[in-house]
């Protein structure tokens, strides 16, 4: 998250660089992501998994969602994403 958020304020110009910093984090991880609040100022959103695997109707995606890419269902924060409406840039 530090190395994301350095590269976001060094690449944009300077007519963007008050941005608000914002971290989707799972129940599980929150004590872990005390320290992105803390000492690089992001704003914790604490959020559970939109969608419980068990519900998904892809049978593919239910079958293998659990260990696809770095996270597995934990992927689903990001579309939290979509709901921060109140930003003009997400």
């Amino acid at each position: 998250a530090a190395v994301l958020q350095h590269s976001i304020r060094t690449s944009s110009s300077s007519n963007y660089q008050n941005f608000d910093f914002i971290a989707l984090v799972h129940p599980q991880a929150l004590k872990c992501a005390k320290d992105l609040e803390l000492h690089l100022g992001f704003t914790i959103l604490e959020r559970t998994v939109p969608v419980p695997v068990r519900k998904i109707q892809g049978t593919y995606l239910r079958e293998h969602i659990a260990t696809n890419g770095c996270c597995g269902e934990f992927e689903l924060l990001k579309l939290y994403a979509y709901t921060l409406t109140e930003y003009a840039i997400v």
